[in-house]
């Protein structure tokens, strides 16, 4: 059993004792106290009898005085056990003291602020991505202990797919954000896909030697990403793939 289920099972056994004292006792409970001074009354009645008869008896020698003083003290002993009894009913239905609801309260209290820690730990244990995705790779083993902010899994978010292209310094002016363009793959060159132009980067770069332009030229270049609009399983984390634009000409920015 871990933190989280014994805190849980305490909140219960709380949560039990609060409905105990809140609800007072039982009706069973009240009708055996009410059973039981009934019991002691009729008790004292029959000991208050026994005095009277053997008083007057004790007079004319009939009964000991002995046997006179026993009746007394029987019916005394009745009398205080009468009293008892009552300040049990008394008790009974009265049900518990606002002090035992108030601590009952705050145990409740403090085995729910148990079980609300115990839960943020366990959701600590759980990784989550904000996006779906696909797990490109796993850092870290199963059991392992890692630091907080530390790398567990690589993944590559399913929405939004974007690509890094790049276009050359001459051809800078032609492309803004929010431009439409087509993206091809190697796959279904004839099945273009949909996007547009979401970022474009101020700060010009050498051409990446993964890059391949038209002329396979070494020049300054700027980074582009383009988001595709109509994305599906055709596309795969790292593939090549050539970006046209279609508005406002016909220019092309290619990546291979």
């Amino acid at each position: 059993m871990d933190a989280f289920d014994v805190a849980s099972a305490d909140l219960a056994a709380r949560e039990a004792d609060l409905k105990k004292f809140s609800g007072g006792s039982r009706p069973q409970e009240i009708a055996a106290a009410r059973a039981n001074v009934a019991e002691r009354e009729a008790t004292l009645k029959n000991a208050e009898n026994l005095v009277e008869r053997r008083q007057a008896l004790v007079k004319t020698g009939a009964v000991s005085r002995e046997a006179y003083d026993d009746a007394v003290r029987a019916r005394d002993e009745a009398r205080a056990r009468l009293q008892s009894v009552r300040e049990t009913f008394k008790l009974v239905t009265a049900g518990f003291r606002d002090e035992e609801i108030a601590v009952a309260t705050a145990q409740l209290a403090a085995a729910q602020a148990r079980v609300d820690t115990a839960k943020t730990s366990l959701a600590d244990t759980q990784l989550h991505t904000p996006e779906s995705g696909v797990i490109l790779s796993r850092v870290r083993e199963p059991g392992a202990i890692v630091a907080a902010g530390a790398t567990v899994y690589t993944v590559s978010l399913s929405d939004p797919v974007w690509i890094r292209t790049y276009v050359a310094e001459p051809r800078l002016g032609h492309v803004v954000p929010g431009m439409k363009v087509q993206v091809f793959t190697d796959t279904s060159p004839d099945k273009p896909y949909a996007g547009q132009v979401g970022f474009i980067s101020p700060v010009a770069e050498f051409t990446p030697k993964t890059v391949e332009t038209a002329d396979l030229r070494a020049d300054l270049v700027y980074r582009v990403r383009v988001i595709v609009t109509n994305p599906d399983n055709g596309l795969r984390q790292g593939m090549p793939v050539t970006v046209r634009l279609i508005e406002p000409e016909n220019t092309q920015a290619a990546v291979r």
